[in-house]
C-alpha cells in the first residue's frame, strides 16, 4: 500500500477504516496486475487505463467505490459494440455490514471490468 493511500486511510472516520481495507483489499486480491495510484486526491487503481477508485462522500461519513465499466451501445445492424466512453458505477458505504453484503457483486463488477479490459485492444 502507497504510503499516501494509508495516510488517506487514516485520516478517515474510524467506523470508515475497516470498510476501506475491505475495499482495498477486495482490489488488491481480484485484481493484482492494478496499478495503485493517487490521484486527485484518492486512491485510484489503473488497468489498461481507469479501473476503479475508493473515495469518501462530501460529508465523509461514507465511503464508496467506483468502478470505470464498458459502455455498450447497438450500430445499425443490432450488433453490440464497445463504446470508448466509460461508466461509472458507484456503491456507497456507510458501515461494514453494507459492504459484506455487497462483496459478491462489488467483486463480478471487478471482474467485468477486468474482463473488458483484456478483450479491447491496447
Amino acid at each position: 500500500m502507497q504510503l499516501k493511500t494509508e495516510q488517506y486511510a487514516l485520516d478517515l472516520p474510524e467506523q470508515l477504516h475497516e470498510p476501506f481495507y475491505q475495499l482495498y483489499f477486495l482490489i488488491k486480491e481480484n485484481a493484482p496486475q492494478a496499478l495503485e495510484e493517487f490521484k486527485y486526491g484518492v486512491p485510484f487503481f489503473s488497468y489498461k487505463g481507469l479501473l476503479a477508485f475508493i473515495s469518501k462522500t462530501p460529508k465523509k461519513d461514507r465511503l464508496y467505490i467506483a468502478f470505470f465499466t464498458p459502455h455498450f451501445k447497438k450500430d445499425n445492424f443490432k450488433l453490440e459494440i464497445f463504446e470508448e466512453t466509460k461508466i461509472l458505477k458507484k456503491w456507497v458505504f456507510s458501515s461494514q455490514n453494507a459492504f459484506d453484503k455487497d462483496k459478491p457483486i462489488l467483486k463480478e463488477l471487478l471482474l467485468e471490468s477486468l474482463k473488458f479490459k483484456d478483450l479491447k485492444k491496447n
